[in-house]
């Protein structure tokens, strides 16, 4: 993470429900007062795609959509996500992908679509 990033990012829920609350009163004084989204990627790590890995990706998405997050974008091969384990040739084979996408639908948005 950047200096900069750790000065300005978001460092936490709250951070995030500060933000949101900041733009709404900038939104507020710009005569807009309807519902917006709000989309951050929340740096997932479910790299072992185990039942705890899927309790935590759960709890972090709640805690997020609590503070106002509306959408989360994640990529299942970013550093510390989904990562499969790679082919010989380095690279991740379709079906690995799949798997991790499959796995990640099943385990996690299936359970944050519950709540």
């Amino acid at each position: 993470m950047s200096k900069l990033n750790r000065e300005t990012g978001l460092q936490s829920s709250e951070d995030l429900r500060e933000k949101i609350g900041r733009v709404t009163e900038l939104r507020v004084g710009l005569g807009k007062t309807g519902p917006f989204d709000i989309a951050i990627d929340p740096l997932l790590n479910f790299a072992s795609k185990s039942p705890a890995d899927a309790e935590q990706c759960i709890a972090r998405l709640s805690e997020l959509a609590e503070a106002g997050l509306t959408w989360a974008i994640v990529d299942p091969l970013a550093a510390g996500a989904g990562q499969p384990v790679k082919s010989e040739d380095g690279r991740v084979t379709r079906a690995q992908y799949i798997e991790t996408v499959q796995w990640f639908g099943e385990e996690v948005i299936a359970e944050v679509r519950r709540d």
